[in-house]
């Protein structure tokens, strides 16, 4: 591109990827809502309904649920709330309302589904 040349062209940006998956359709700017103070069990209930199979669940790069390790079997009673305050150290001042994990998933299957940035409104 030459700078130099005095050139203005209107241009419209193209719509965003949308991925779907059986009756869920979304793109990279969605964001999925989880409400409550809810448990690692509730979670991969919640996602059980629509199909999936959550494998993993990630704060930055503190893992906070893996299906793998069978330590973190004792984590599906404890509030995800908790968990990201202990493991992954992170700090929720007392205005803030939600948290965001990353959360991986797998259909029926086996193959991965990505899916968007998950919200947990716990307050």
């Amino acid at each position: 591109a030459n700078l130099a040349l005095p050139l203005f062209a209107m241009a419209e940006p193209i719509a965003a990827k949308t991925d779907k998956f059986k009756d869920l359709q979304w793109s990279i700017w969605d964001r999925w809502i989880i409400e409550g103070d809810v448990t690692v069990a509730e979670v991969l209930a919640h996602f059980a309904e629509k199909g999936l199979t959550v494998y993993s669940m990630s704060v930055g790069q503190s893992l906070v649920y893996n299906d793998i390790f069978p330590r973190h079997a004792e984590r599906k009673g404890q509030r995800v709330s908790e968990l990201v305050q202990t493991i992954a150290k992170l700090e929720i001042p007392a205005k803030r309302r939600h948290f965001d994990i990353v959360v991986a998933c797998e259909d029926e299957e086996g193959e991965d589904v990505d899916i968007p940035l998950v919200s947990i409104r716990f307050r």
